[in-house]
């Protein structure tokens, strides 16, 4: 299986990829011609593979095989793995990126690879670089070091500065179809066709989202209930409430997440200062205890921040499944489990008012990515959402 196989449905950025691997193994051969862009820009929706291109591109350009990409050799699998001393995946849990910690990154691509042929820096989530954070890897971006490569992951050039994407070469992912992760999840899952194929259309084609639906049913139970807590109130009073009770379940499923990681990440830190458990903590590492703790407090605010728009991201997939019904489209459902509910809105509600919760749902998500208090903002989102038949 080569690293090309994991972007699903990407046949045209696998070429690519595939050309350029090939033409930075050329150019380290001696081959004048040969030529690589040295900063990449990974665009896309959410679920497309941006993070899973700029992995196999890496991969690729470390590889030992008879063809790049083979996805056999130790460099292949060492990058896929996220071990490789030459691949440096860049990612932040706050909300944005730190000048300071940019900075950082500077003086890993001027140095030297170590093992590889390539130093490769891959910058998850490069939209939370703040304008002053993009100023301080502009001139790298533009003439990095012979043997460096950057690769940033955004949803969309314009998440970006102007003069951060145009040192870029871009490469534009799709959003893949729903049969080709279908048969990815059988494949990695082991699930049944049916099993794999409504992961695939709840997820939106999501492969991440789609993994973790494919493996642990109860996901699918928790996704349902959230949508039912924000479709279901009858009046502005059980708007607010139901706001509440949407924002307890989001931070019960991001705490369900994070804890035991949290808990894992303290132990070790302090095993490694060779402290035993419930061993009073000395008073310089104190410092350093609390930067961990300030560190998992902005890690919490953003899992709860994804879980939250991962929420408005189910309700507009629920909105569409109820245009798809007024207009009699053949196109499949995205939640074909939930048929019974989307019939009932399609019937009391029309083309305006689906249009109005959408806006609405949309401008949820904008607030959601700035210091807008998200209690307000969740029960202006529902009132908006209130049902049909009594909204008058």
């Amino acid at each position: 299986m080569s690293v090309w196989d994991r972007l699903i449905g990407q046949a045209g950025a696998v070429e690519q990829l595939r050309a350029a691997a090939a033409a930075g193994r050329r150019a380290l051969a001696g081959d004048e011609r040969a030529k690589v862009a040295h900063s990449w820009l990974f665009t896309g929706p959410p679920g497309s593979g941006r993070s899973v291109a700029a992995r196999c591109l890496a991969a690729a350009l470390q590889c030992t095989g008879a063809e790049p990409g083979c996805g056999e050799c130790s460099g292949c699998r060492s990058v896929l793995a996220g071990s490789h001393p030459d691949v440096n995946e860049l990612t932040t849990e706050a909300m944005t990126y730190k000048v300071e910690e940019v900075r950082g990154w500077l003086e890993v691509a001027y140095s030297r690879p170590s093992l590889g042929r390539w130093r490769v820096l891959i910058v998850e989530d490069a939209d939370r670089m703040t304008p002053q954070t993009s100023n301080v890897i502009l001139k790298s971006l533009e003439e990095p070091p012979a043997q460096t490569l950057w690769l940033l992951c955004a949803p969309s050039p314009d998440d970006l500065l102007i003069t951060v994407r145009s040192r870029c070469r871009q490469l534009r992912l799709t959003t893949p179809p729903v049969d080709s992760l279908t048969k990815l999840l059988m494949q990695e899952a082991g699930v049944s066709q049916d099993q794999a194929h409504l992961a695939a259309q709840i997820s939106q084609s999501h492969v991440g989202y789609a993994r973790a639906l494919a493996r642990d049913p109860q996901l699918r139970q928790a996704q349902v209930e959230a949508l039912m807590t924000a479709l279901r109130p009858q009046s502005v009073g059980e708007a607010v409430v139901a706001a509440q009770q949407l924002l307890d379940l989001a931070k019960k499923n991001s705490v369900n997440r994070l804890e035991e990681r949290n808990a894992e990440e303290l132990a070790t830190f302090k095993q490694n200062l060779g402290l035993q458990p419930g061993e009073r903590v000395p008073r310089p590492v104190q410092a350093q205890i609390r930067q961990l703790e300030e560190d998992q407090k902005r890690r919490a605010k953003r899992s709860l921040a994804d879980e939250l728009d991962r929420i408005l991201v189910d309700l507009l997939g629920f909105f569409r499944d109820v245009t798809v019904v007024q207009l009699g489209s053949p196109v499949p459902p995205i939640n074909p489990d939930l048929m019974d509910q989307v019939s009932w809105w399609a019937e009391r509600v029309d083309a305006r008012g689906v249009v109005d919760r959408t806006e609405a749902i949309n401008l949820a998500r904008e607030r959601l990515q700035t210091n807008v208090a998200t209690t307000l903002m969740l029960e202006a989102l529902l009132i908006s959402l209130v049902r049909p038949d009594l909204a008058n």
